[in-house]
């Protein structure tokens, strides 16, 4: 027996959540309610997504669902099942916030629009939920989870490196440069062309200038006579 099937959510008939949901069973037997594909989240759903929200609720709640057949379609193959799904869809306008729906069926793709207030309710949800220790819990393990697959997609590709891969610029400081140019500068020695100092502090109070300066006249090389000349620094 082949069917298009309609689903009431009770406990969603006095609220404005969605309450109905329109499918089609190929082979339908007595027990199935129904399959629900979306990975949107939605307030009522919690931090799971509606399918597995459906799924969990059809599991454990039967008794909050009614099952109703809408049609036999038994003389039907799949495609004409499907054709029929999306004729009842468009017939109920599934697109309405009224259905679980979040498409039609034969691989048409129409996504409903949430509006403003339920994008910024659902957004504070989310937000209350990762500062709870739940929420900081599941962020620690998302962010492992994200180095560790980056990780392995990396050294998958490195297995067969492409020619821009293996001849690519490596651009930026090598980690620590930035630490270990700030010791570099404040201990180098310096020369004018004429005298040496041990840094800038020295060069200053000889010259009675700041060091900023100092080391400004080493950067610039002014006068083509100013320089770093410390041999354990290579960042001239």
């Amino acid at each position: 027996m082949h069917i298009i099937y309609k689903i009431t959510y009770l406990p969603h008939l006095s609220t404005n959540n969605p309450k109905y949901y329109i499918g089609s069973k190929f082979n339908y037997k007595p027990g199935y309610m129904g399959s629900v594909a979306s990975n949107k989240k939605f307030l009522f759903t919690g931090d799971v997504s509606l399918r597995q929200w459906w799924k969990e609720q059809t599991k454990h709640y039967k008794q909050n669902f009614v099952f109703e057949i809408l049609e036999d379609c038994s003389s039907m193959n799949k495609n004409q099942l499907l054709d029929r799904e999306k004729h009842w869809q468009e017939k109920l306008n599934i697109i309405s916030e009224e259905f679980f729906n979040q498409a039609y069926a034969n691989g048409q793709f129409v996504s409903k629009t949430r509006d403003d207030s339920t994008k910024n309710k659902l957004s504070e949800s989310l937000k209350n939920f990762y500062i709870t220790n739940q929420g900081l819990e599941k962020r620690k393990k998302l962010i492992e989870r994200n180095k560790t697959t980056h990780s392995s997609v990396m050294l998958e590709k490195w297995k067969h490196p492409s020619e821009s891969m293996i001849n690519r610029k490596i651009t930026g400081r090598r980690k620590g440069s930035k630490d270990l140019k700030k010791r570099c500068v404040s201990f180098k020695k310096i020369t004018d062309g004429v005298n040496v100092f041990n840094d800038a502090l020295e060069a200053s109070i000889y010259y009675n200038i700041t060091p900023t300066s100092i080391r400004r006249r080493c950067r610039l090389n002014f006068e083509g006579t100013w320089k770093y000349i410390d041999e354990n620094c290579n960042n001239n």
